[in-house]
């Protein structure tokens, strides 16, 4: 079982809320990713709500996928990249 993972609900009061310019965190490659992650993560959550479609976090030792779907008999991994890192080191 993964640990529970935090997860906005609303982009705006996130960015609202940051002391960093949106050019000094698209300049910054590790909190670039974050928004990215987080902004993906808002948008799946709201599908959650109006559809069928669950959605959970996965953790095992150092291996993580950021979104697993699920609806029905359907499961889909999926890893949010950014450009910082390549596939070859995303071993979850």
């Amino acid at each position: 079982m993964s640990i529970p993972k935090w997860q906005v609900q609303n982009s705006a009061l996130f960015s609202a809320l940051t002391l960093r310019t949106f050019a000094e965190v698209q300049a910054d490659p590790i909190a670039w990713g974050q928004w990215i992650e987080m902004a993906i993560g808002v948008h799946l959550l709201r599908v959650t709500h109006l559809s069928s479609i669950e959605l959970f976090y996965w953790r095992e030792g150092n291996d993580e996928v950021d979104f697993v779907i699920m609806r029905e008999d359907s499961v889909i991994g999926l890893d949010v990249k950014s450009g910082l890192f390549s596939a070859k080191n995303a071993p979850g």
